[in-house]
């Protein structure tokens, strides 16, 4: 064993001096819990010099050990990059520093390195070094899949779609912050008359029951007590799946559990144009920006590979060409989009993208490509095998 010749150290609150063979490290640790645990490390290795405590001294105060340590990285000091092993494009900084974070502190990088998998299959040079970065500063999430989740605006699409949207809109608004209200108080009604025929309206129920006494709003017909409304419209929702559409062109068939899809070529990847043609998602702050308070937002997931365009202005939107809608987002007391129920999850959304990959890794396969090219079907080629893998495991 390659030992440490000689090491010594002192622990003060949350840094820890180290000697390591004449040269001097200072490692600063988040709490004092985790600087303990790495001074104890050192005593143990003065004690007993074993291999497993010299990787778990040096991982900690070296980053390139650290990350070389890691059985799916290589270093090039040529260029002082981090790639993936086996693939040739450089990994983004940010994301080599943050799996460099997870590898320090024992975290899972299993996600982080499947979402590196499927970027390098994006064809946008600028998406691949930016989107990480994007992600980081908006707060998106990253799933054990690689992929990540966005927020989608939308409304219904159905031919009851108004007094639907309505009964939602109203519950919502009524049981805001600013109301504070409870919706079985109030009942909905449709107005007949001449001036505002089939105009929706709510009110509370006993301004109802006054108005019926008093006979004073005849041309208002009582279609029901809202909270009831409510209830029968969710229970409609897992009955039978809702379409929704966008808020831009109200054109789109939008189903929970079914791909969004767009024609790439369609879709403009100028960074310089904010609002254009593709497929609009965001973070949870854009989406609660976007969209009225009484909106239907979606959480969908999107595949780094499939996004399109990163606006240069300073906005938490992005254009992509395909995603996969999991669940309504709901709003808790704060106003903060939550997603409580996901009907739809990873394996749903790799299953249907299988047979996608398969049809791109064969059309691939006839074509001569570059070494750009040649390196994006290898990371296609191992993401179907870990897919099929996932799903294999999980049925």
């Amino acid at each position: 064993m390659n030992q440490i010749k000689n090491i010594s150290a002192t622990r003060i609150g949350e840094t820890v001096n180290v000697l390591l063979d004449g040269q001097m490290i200072k490692k600063t640790f988040a709490n004092k819990e985790q600087s303990a645990e790495f001074y104890r490390d050192i005593l143990n290795y003065r004690n007993n010099p074993t291999e497993e405590l010299k990787d778990q001294i040096l991982a900690k105060i070296n980053k390139k050990y650290r990350l070389l340590k890691a059985d799916f990285l290589e270093y090039c000091p040529n260029d002082g990059e981090f790639y993936l092993k086996g693939y040739n494009i450089p990994m983004p900084t940010l994301l080599g520093e943050t799996i460099d974070d997870y590898l320090e502190y024992d975290f899972p990088t299993d996600g982080l390195v499947k979402f590196w998998k499927w970027l390098m299959r994006n064809p946008d040079t600028h998406i691949r070094e930016s989107l990480f970065d994007f992600l980081s500063k908006y707060n998106f999430t990253i799933n054990d899949e690689g992929y990540f989740m966005a927020y989608k605006g939308v409304v219904l699409k159905k031919e009851d779609e108004e007094l639907n949207s309505y009964i939602e809109h109203a519950y919502k608004e009524v049981k805001s912050a600013l109301w504070k209200s409870n919706p079985s108080k109030y009942v909905v009604y449709r107005t007949d008359s001449d001036e505002e025929k089939g105009k929706l309206g709510k009110t509370k129920m006993k301004t109802w029951e006054r108005w019926m006494e008093k006979d004073s709003h005849p041309e208002h017909i009582l279609i029901g007590n809202l909270k009831s409304l409510y209830d029968a419209l969710e229970d409609k929702k897992d009955s039978e799946e809702l379409v929704y559409t966008d808020k831009w062109t109200g054109t789109m068939d939008i189903v929970l559990g079914e791909k969004v899809q767009m024609d790439r070529d369609l879709c403009n990847n100028n960074p310089d144009e904010t609002c254009s043609a593709g497929l609009h998602v965001g973070s949870s702050k854009y989406a609660q920006t976007y969209v009225t308070k009484t909106d239907t937002v979606l959480a969908v997931l999107v595949n780094p590979m499939h996004v399109v365009s990163i606006p240069n202005a300073e906005t938490d939107k992005m254009r992509c060409c395909e995603y996969f809608p999991v669940a309504v987002a709901e709003r808790d007391e704060d106003d903060k989009l939550i997603v409580y129920d996901e009907r739809y999850y990873n394996n749903d959304y790799s299953s249907a993208q299988i047979e996608d990959i398969e049809e791109v890794i064969e059309e691939m396969e006839e074509q001569e490509l570059d070494n750009v090219q040649e390196i994006q079907l290898s990371a296609l080629k191992d993401r179907l095998i870990e897919l099929k893998k996932t799903l294999s495991d999980n049925s």
